[in-house]
């Protein structure tokens, strides 16, 4: 994709703006299908369609060249786990730079992001080329019907989103991990907020999903965008107090933090247990997470400072004394005074080590 092509949610659409896309967008499969009696070509979005989407809360994002216009998409949740993609389109002339699959992937990330397992849209099942591209997009034909008394035919179709533990294992076949008694670990007041860097996720030698599958009640996963994170912290419950575990050089002790925490909690008579946030990604990536991140960077930050020798050894450009993901929550969690987690944790981290070691390096 050029350089000066990008993707951004659009902050205050208008039915000016999208239109003259969405028409032209349209406009080359209506002439090849000859759809002027089809209610639901795209080149018939009017102004009442426009305000239709609007009173549902639609999410539009833009593709752009320098400041024009040139592609667009909208979604809509239509439950609290369900989205809806609409009007996806580029300019003709603009098309062959991945455009369209960007517009999707942000859209479903919006998806996700608000809750969604499952994205679905309505197509025209004629059109070979369109229903070959959404199922590149990994989107699965549910049914066909025809159009009224026509040779038309409308396609619905789905993608699921799964959890994304879920979405690890189906992308790369991640480790089995040992059946833990988790009735034996008892709920504590304490909660990790993995945020996974898009590239992360789909590694097998990735640790966080290790930590989710062995704490799932203490655990929640975010998926990283620029655009969307802000959001996403901000959903985040007020019953915790938030940090983010990073050894940045303002960053406080995480084991002095924890103690002045308690001590003022105690003078104000209110208790707030600790969420911690975690990056979950390789140190380069995550110096660029937090710069381009302002929630990540007004969270206040706490770092480890007693570190054991890291026990992980499954990739060859670790930093010296750094720890894995895993490891760096089990060592906080043991200075918070959660010793049993930390044992449980790291039980499993061994075990599955055993595992890896055999499946990832054979």
């Amino acid at each position: 994709m050029n350089k000066n092509n990008y993707v951004v949610q659009i902050e205050q659409p208008t039915y000016d703006l999208l239109s003259p896309i969405i028409h032209g967008a349209f406009r080359t499969s209506h002439d090849q299908f000859k759809l002027d009696d089809f209610k639901h070509s795209g080149v018939y979005f009017s102004k009442s369609d426009f305000d239709a989407l609007e009173v549902k809360e639609t999410i539009w994002f833009g593709a752009y060249e320098e400041d024009d216009l040139i592609g667009c998409v909208a979604v809509t949740l239509i439950s609290p786990v369900r989205a809806r993609l609409n009007k996806l389109g580029v300019l003709p002339s603009k098309r062959g730079r991945g455009l369209g699959s960007l517009l999707v992937m942000y859209a479903e990330r919006e998806a996700f992001a608000r809750g969604a397992r499952k994205v679905e849209l309505v197509c025209l099942a004629n059109d070979k080329g369109l229903m070959d591209f959404y199922r590149r997009q990994n989107y699965k034909l549910l049914k066909e019907k025809p159009y009224r008394q026509t040779v038309w035919r409308i396609a619905y179709m789905e993608k699921r989103m799964p959890h994304l533990v879920d979405q690890v294992g189906e992308k790369v076949h991640a480790y089995l991990l040992p059946v833990q008694k988790l009735e034996t670990l008892k709920k504590q007041p304490f909660e990790v907020v993995l945020v996974y860097h898009p590239k992360e996720i789909i590694k097998p030698s990735n640790t966080g999903h290790v930590v989710q599958r062995s704490i799932p009640e203490h655990t929640k996963e975010l998926i990283w965008h620029r655009y969307t994170l802000t959001q996403q912290i901000l959903a985040l419950s007020s019953d915790y107090e938030t940090v983010l575990l990073y050894p940045s050089e303002d960053a406080i002790p995480l084991e002095q933090y924890y103690k002045n925490q308690n001590q003022n909690q105690k003078q104000e008579d209110s208790q707030k247990p600790i969420r911690l946030v975690v990056i979950d990604s390789t140190w380069q990536q995550s110096q660029k997470m937090i710069l381009q991140s302002p929630a990540l960077q007004a969270l206040p930050k706490v770092k480890l400072v007693h570190l054991p020798k890291s026990q992980y050894e499954l990739r060859k450009n670790q930093k010296p004394m750094g720890l894995c993901t895993l490891e760096s929550v089990a060592e906080a969690l043991s200075e918070m005074g959660y010793s049993e987690v930390r044992t449980h944790l790291m039980n499993t981290f061994y075990e599955w080590l055993e595992i890896g070691y055999n499946r990832y390096k054979g």
